[in-house]
């Protein structure tokens, strides 16, 4: 399969540059413009500083469940009342084709996580994304596990926020990690075996989830992810902007020439690239495409897409760390575009990487009706 192509470190930063600027300009945010020279002699702060400073997820109230929903077979609409985020949110649950057959039985889980909506203008509800615009249920069908899609946020980031905004709480990291997980395990019968997957910032989300908090995932999957977010700080802060967000209340401000910044301190304990070590060993599949277009996967994709070529480059960040710090990844790339049909195909792709990590088996009855008793 094809290797993400080498590009020079000048011309990673130029695209970087561009994209950024590009997204400054059509949000409004303000950017501080860098020096070239004093950007590329930076120095990162130690590998030891960056995972000592990671936390893990803390005891919380449990959330609970509010109402289900069949909505087809073997897809639950699931509403959770979640502390971390005071108020009710939305998920949707693919259930095991051996689910009702096998009473007794625990089922390994396999996580979703969809991407931004900056321009919070998809009819779609995020967490609905999933299962209306892949074929993740017929996909399903062949191994017994969970599939969980839970909302995010249109811009949460997948992250406890450091400042939370008047509009809701955004505490995404606990209400996936410890809320919805002792849900499923609760009222769903989830195993402790867990992989994640996830497309653009939710591709990110899956890497930073995993890498903040080892052992918790057999296997990752990034597509188009937003794989160093460090060096893309201006990429998203200019989303956190396009919804109306105080661009500093995620992680703080992550301009690394303002003053009271936190792009060396509190930025790299959620960026992949800076925590790749802590991924060794973990079975790991990434797909970005390089821009261009490809009629054969996305017909409507015409001409070059910039974001994906970003997309591109921090996953070309994070692939080199990953295999200096001694990792193997599975790595696709070629031409493509920053849309669902390409998503749709590194799903199929890694979907037995992901399953197989997590012995989930095949069931018995892949075809069923209706949603077990939910």
């Amino acid at each position: 399969m094809p290797e993400l192509g080498k590009l020079t470190f000048d011309s990673r930063r130029w695209f970087r540059r561009a994209a950024a600027a590009l997204l400054c300009s059509s949000s409004g945010l303000g950017c501080a413009p860098a020096d070239t020279t004093s950007l590329a002699s930076e120095l990162e702060p130690s590998t030891d500083t960056v995972l000592a400073s990671v936390a893990s997820p803390s005891a919380q109230a449990s959330a609970t469940l509010v109402s289900h929903t069949c909505v087809r077979p073997r897809l639950v609409e699931i509403v959770v009342s979640s502390p971390a985020l005071a108020r009710n949110e939305r998920a949707r649950v693919l259930l095991p084709p051996d689910f009702a057959a096998q009473p007794a039985a625990s089922w390994p889980v396999l996580f979703l996580l969809h991407g931004a909506d900056a321009s919070n203008n998809d009819p779609i509800e995020n967490y609905r994304l999933w299962s209306e615009k892949t074929n993740v249920e017929a996909l399903s069908a062949q191994r017994n596990v969970i599939v969980v899609m839970p909302e995010g946020g249109n811009v949460g980031w997948y992250s406890d926020w450091l400042k939370q905004p008047a509009s809701g709480a955004q505490n995404w990291e606990t209400f996936h990690l410890t809320e919805l997980r002792a849900l499923l395990e609760s009222e769903f019968r989830a195993s402790g075996v867990r992989a994640i997957a996830g497309l653009s910032m939710g591709g990110f989300g899956a890497a930073s989830y995993a890498a903040r908090h080892p052992g918790m995932f057999e296997a990752v999957a990034a597509y188009s992810g937003l794989l160093n977010t460090t060096d893309n700080w201006a990429v998203v802060q200019s989303a956190l902007a396009l919804n109306g967000y105080d661009t500093s209340a995620l992680w703080g401000d992550g301009n690394p020439l303002a003053p009271n910044n936190t792009h060396y301190t509190i930025w790299p304990q959620h960026n992949p690239t800076q925590l790749a070590a802590r991924l060794v060993g973990v079975p790991m599949y990434v797909w970005s495409g390089n821009g261009n277009e490809d009629l054969s996967v996305d017909p409507s994709a015409t001409g070059f897409d910039l974001i994906e070529r970003r997309a591109h480059d921090a996953t070309v960040d994070f692939v080199d760390a990953y295999r200096a710090a001694g990792g193997a990844p599975v790595v696709e790339t070629g031409p493509g575009h920053h849309t669902w049909p390409f998503w749709q195909r590194a799903l199929e792709h890694s979907f037995d990487l992901l399953t197989d990590a997590i012995d989930a088996s095949v069931p018995s009855q892949p075809v069923v009706s209706g949603c077990f008793g939910y």
